[in-house]
């Protein structure tokens, strides 16, 4: 019993090390502030870029399609105010950047950026967007100041 105790701890150990070893693919961004307001602005004028480019920060190339086609149903929101709503910092590993885009009769739509600092550096772990014209901020997000 006590042996497979041990392999099975040995196991779980490896495997939370591997996991980082395991993204290859995932791409390290120098400034996650930077990265989030170019791609917010370029999402406005050129959603295959914006998408090409968070695809690739988070080397999931599978996703592009997806959320090419999610994003296209955002309508053209050409002129409007881009502003950081949320830049928060979780220890220093933990990074979470919201911006918004609003105009006129539109409502407003949420960018949400997720990093995490890896040995490699700064990663994209999860981007999300959302719009929302009741609330502050989407419901869902559960953003806690």
């Amino acid at each position: 019993m006590r042996k497979i105790w041990l392999v099975l701890i040995v196991c779980l150990g490896l495997g939370f090390q591997a996991y980082p070893l395991l993204a290859d693919d995932v791409h390290p961004i120098p400034d996650p502030d930077d990265f989030a307001l170019e791609t917010t602005t370029q999402v406005i004028g050129d959603v295959p870029g914006a998408v090409d480019k968070v695809v690739t920060a988070m080397g999931n190339s599978s996703q592009r399609d997806i959320l090419l086609a999610s994003l296209k149903t955002v309508p053209d929101w050409h002129g409007g105010i881009i502003d950081k709503v949320w830049d928060k910092s979780y220890g220093t590993t933990l990074h979470q950047i919201i911006y918004t885009v609003a105009t006129d009769g539109k409502g407003e739509l949420y960018f949400r950026y997720n990093f995490k600092r890896w040995p490699k550096g700064w990663i994209l772990a999860n981007f999300a967007f959302k719009s929302e014209n009741q609330q502050i901020f989407p419901p869902e997000w559960q953003l806690v100041p």
